[in-house]
């Protein structure tokens, strides 16, 4: 079966509280155009109240968007199924800004995505003893393989502001 990648939901989310220790390396997919490449980055954590609070912490991308990008993201849940690279199947999180008015459009996406857009990977059951999400290091071999390009073009597709 080739691989697939199934749209789950789409989430915003809310400004971070405070730092958190994790570090994971996610991939970038840069606005200018440039290659696609990891970094590794710190969780924040979540208010209780604010909108998938339940996930408590998410990757802090606040100083690639600045506060207007960061309070206008969008993550994308998918999942990877049936890849012959068995480390890149799982869930995901492709993360967005919407920030139209503050950042460029990407240029490897497109119109509905703005600066820098990134891709977090989540165990698969999502959630760690805590109650908050689980998360774990992209896999390199994601940078060779037909999922990113699948995951650009799911970042392309145009979503409620």
């Amino acid at each position: 079966m080739p691989d697939t990648l199934t749209p789950i939901t789409k989430d915003t989310h809310p400004l971070p509280s405070s730092v958190m220790g994790r570090h994971i390396r996610v991939l970038v997919i840069p606005s200018d155009g440039y290659e696609f490449h990891m970094i590794h980055i710190k969780t924040v954590s979540l208010e209780e109240n604010a909108p998938n609070s339940e996930l408590g912490h998410h990757p802090d991308f606040h100083r690639y968007w600045g506060l207007e990008g960061w309070e206008r993201r969008i993550a994308t849940p998918m999942k990877v199924e049936g890849s012959t690279i068995s480390s890149l199947n799982g869930k995901y999180y492709l993360f967005r800004s919407l920030a139209d008015a503050h950042l460029e459009p990407n240029k490897h996406v497109g119109d509905h995505c703005f600066g820098d857009a990134f891709v977090v990977k989540v165990l698969d059951d999502g959630m760690d003893g805590q109650g908050d999400a689980a998360y774990e290091d992209v896999p390199k071999e994601i940078l060779r393989s037909n999922v990113v390009k699948k995951m650009v073009m799911q970042l392309g597709e145009p979503t409620e502001k």
